[in-house]
């Protein structure tokens, strides 16, 4: 990343360079033909650009620049300015204000300046006067790199964007259904680009919207998704420079179903797997924007994406000078920031010698900024009284299987592998065995009342005269005396069972699983939460280990506001399992 230190008037541009240095220009190399290596490389390169995003029963946070790690922040704000319309920063006028308000500091502008040997010699006021300038003609665009489908919008009045998303989104919510779909398409274990081309050969959609001739486009291409993408960019004309970056444009129109094909790639890594579903969602994209290309009615769609192509700034070769003013007044932001808060942490300092009093009790909770609220109160209401902050897992990864559950949820963050499988249990074997046939009872009974819910005939009878019994319950549930649903955790369990359900360590004697966890293990997984938590030096009488999740209905996002160092699960298993190995 290059600057030029404007000089003159304060009007002068400010020109940073966010170009790669190894580009070449894609006049130069577009009519170098791509060979099928050379376009499977950029699917996967592209598809690697895509941060993961995990399933709802599992949300998580996610680094949205995960797949750009090994950029600078300026590339990585150029690049998906260009190829995605994302604004990485606030608007310059949000900085200039900050400026007036003193929330950034002068020293802060002059050190963010300086800290670019190309624009050490920048004056301040000038750079603020020109911040100014660009803030008045801000329009607030962004300059995105083209696609056929934008040009074909642009030149019909058509939002072919918007019908090519929602195709695509419409095959990626049956392909990639989990058992919430009625009635669900494809083939079991089919691939996905197989998938889509099975179904886009037999989709009238695009024909009866103009289309002429998409099903048959779609079912000239090849059956492997490598050689389709490289018959699609053939006829695109794409070069192979300007190839990922037009890529990770179009994976970019359909983020969310992106995103969640590089999570399957990213599981299926952790386990020493592979898994191409993202590159195989790129072919799909780049194949629907060949087969829109070939079937527009208007052929003037040749000409003018051969010239949007051929003029596009592929690698940032005209630098957004409004991006590079507000990266400058990031930096200096977040420097001011950090001032402010290390002086507040040194003023508040606690003075108190911990290391010489014994507590009378100790509380470990996870790091979440709502056990924060409780950490403070606590030492607050009790000086003798600890509280520690740890990762919510409590450093024991596990999958941890429910009562009459088959397979488990891992209980720690995603970005581990869980060590051992832990089984619930109840606190005897007939109290066991009675809550496992209750439970596969309602699991049942739930699954056929669902499939006649929204079966295609008796849904009609059921909202008339079933309907009705569901009356009552709207009151009791909107007045809190009822629940409108219960708890996964404890569904289909007596109040009973739910308040005896325990995990156990113990391992059976006969299974080819790696259930429970031996004494060895035990031991030393003890000594690791120990020595994480700083408890192998000072260990108060009592120590409570606290999980935490969350209680809500309706809403999809629900395991979010669990524990995220949990794998998006409450924290209540880990700490049930941590305490049981240290006591």
């Amino acid at each position: 990343m290059s600057a030029t230190a404007p000089t003159g008037s304060p009007d002068t541009a400010i020109e940073i360079d966010l170009r790669d240095s190894s580009s070449q220009s894609a006049s130069e190399t577009r009519s170098n033909r791509i060979s099928s290596a050379d376009v499977d490389k950029a699917l996967r390169s592209a598809g690697q650009r895509i941060a993961p995003v995990w399933p709802l029963d599992r949300f998580v946070a996610v680094n949205p620049y995960f797949g750009l790690a090994d950029r600078t922040f300026g590339d990585a704000a150029g690049l998906l300015s260009r190829s995605a319309g994302a604004r990485t920063t606030m608007p310059i006028a949000y900085y200039l204000d900050a400026l007036s308000n003193e929330r950034i500091s002068v020293e802060a502008v002059a050190d963010s300046l300086a800290a670019n040997d190309s624009t050490s010699s920048v004056d301040v006021e000038q750079f603020v006067a020109r911040c100014g300038t660009l803030a008045d003609s801000s329009n607030d665009t962004l300059v995105r790199l083209p696609t056929v489908a934008r040009a074909a919008t642009a030149l019909t009045g058509t939002d072919w964007v918007h019908f090519a998303t929602e195709r695509i989104s419409a095959w990626a919510a049956s392909h990639f259904d989990r058992g919430q779909a009625a009635w669900r398409g494809g083939m079991p274990g089919q691939s996905a680009f197989a998938a889509w081309r099975d179904e886009a050969s037999i989709d009238r959609t695009p024909e009866i919207m103009g289309l002429a001739g998409f099903r048959r486009s779609v079912r000239a291409l090849p059956q492997n998704h490598v050689e389709a993408a490289a018959h699609a960019v053939s006829v695109l004309g794409v070069g192979p420079t300007e190839l990922v970056d037009y890529l990770h444009t179009l994976l970019m129109q359909v983020g969310g179903w992106a995103a969640h094909a590089a999570q399957l790639g990213f599981d299926a890594s952790l386990y020493n797997s592979q898994d191409h579903t993202i590159s195989e969602l790129g072919a799909v994209v780049l194949c629907w924007e060949m087969a829109l290309l070939e079937t527009l009615k208007d052929r003037a769609i040749e000409t003018e994406w051969a010239r949007e192509r051929d003029s596009a700034d592929w690698f940032g070769a005209n630098s957004d000078e409004e991006l590079i003013a507000c990266l400058i007044l990031q930096d200096a932001l977040d420097s001011s920031e950090q001032q402010r808060i290390i002086a507040k942490l040194d003023s508040a300092a606690d003075k108190r010698d911990v290391t010489t009093v014994r507590p009378e009790a100790q509380a470990v909770f996870c790091i979440d900024v709502r056990s924060e609220v409780l950490r403070r109160h606590i030492e607050a209401a009790n000086a003798n009284v600890e509280t520690i902050g740890f990762a919510g897992f409590f450093g024991v990864a596990i999958d941890y299987v429910p009562i009459g559950h088959e397979k488990g949820a891992a209980q720690c963050p995603v970005l581990l592998t869980p060590a051992k499988t832990i089984r619930e249990t109840a606190s005897n074997s007939q109290e066991l065995e009675d809550a496992i046939q209750s439970r596969r009872l309602a699991h049942h009974v739930e699954r056929a009342w669902k499939s006649f819910k929204m079966g295609a005939i008796s849904c009609f009878s059921f909202v008339g005269p079933v309907g009705l019994l569901y009356l009552p319950k709207l009151f009791t549930d909107s007045a809190g005396r009822t629940r409108p649903s219960r708890p996964a955790s404890t569904e289909g369990l007596s109040a009973t069972v739910s308040s005896h359900r325990v995990p156990t360590l113990s391992q059976p004697t006969v299974s080819h699983e790696t259930i429970g966890m031996d004494l060895k293990t035990q031991i030393s997984t003890a000594e690791a939460i120990l020595r994480a938590t700083s408890l192998n030096d000072r260990l108060a009488p009592i120590v409570l280990i606290v999980g935490h999740g969350a209680s809500t209905v309706n809403n999809p996002y629900d395991s979010a506001l669990h524990c995220g160092a949990c794998g998006g699960n409450t924290g209540e298993a880990n700490a049930r399992v941590a305490a049981l190995i240290l006591n």
